[in-house]
């Protein structure tokens, strides 16, 4: 009697670790905000990975879609072409990676160089603050908002009195706005 005992309680316990809740670590989620003009569109797509109970990792790609013209951006609130942004987010909620956060990110963007400009690549850093709220069945929705400065030199001097050249710190920062009303779906 006490083998059987000792066996349903084995089983019980193996049973109770079996059934405690699994919570996805991946998601995908889908950002229309910057979509909503009708000249130009610029979707962008995130993947973002849940290392721990308050951290994860993410990359969010966005591309400029059916511009009218070649120089024409989103209402010139997004001005790049093609953008690659990794982030850190340190969440501050109950939940598994939701809640109140904050992010630090970069970004690795493409645009047409203007003519103080030599490339068309730019790299920059920011920060951002948001909320992501859980739904049901593993979708949830969150809001993110900031920005960063955009590192980039002005075109070098061919001669050799153009070489040392003193540029205003202002001329050598852009910004780039991060905004998102995303959608996403863990899995």
């Amino acid at each position: 009697m006490k083998k059987l005992i000792f066996i349903c309680a084995l089983a019980h316990m193996f049973n109770v670790s079996a059934q405690e809740r699994y919570t996805p670590k991946n998601e995908l989620r889908f950002n229309p905000i910057y979509s909503l003009n009708t000249n130009s569109v610029f979707p962008e797509v995130s993947y973002e990975r849940s290392l721990s109970h308050r951290s994860a990792l993410g990359i969010s790609v966005g591309v400029l879609l059916g511009s009218d013209e070649k120089f024409s951006y989103v209402d010139d609130f997004i001005r790049q072409d093609f953008s690659v942004l990794p982030y850190y987010r340190h969440y501050f909620g109950k939940e598994v990676t939701s809640g109140f956060f904050l992010e630090g990110n970069s970004i690795v963007l493409s645009r047409e160089p203007t003519v103080d400009e030599d490339k068309p690549w730019k790299f920059g850093l920011g920060l951002g603050i948001g909320c992501k709220f859980e739904l049901k069945n593993s979708w949830n929705i969150d809001f993110v908002i900031g920005g960063g400065a955009i590192f980039q030199g002005q075109k070098d001097g061919s001669s050799a009195d153009d070489a040392v050249v003193v540029v205003p710190f202002s001329d050598l920062l852009d910004f780039y706005p991060r905004l998102g009303l995303t959608i996403g779906k863990r899995f």
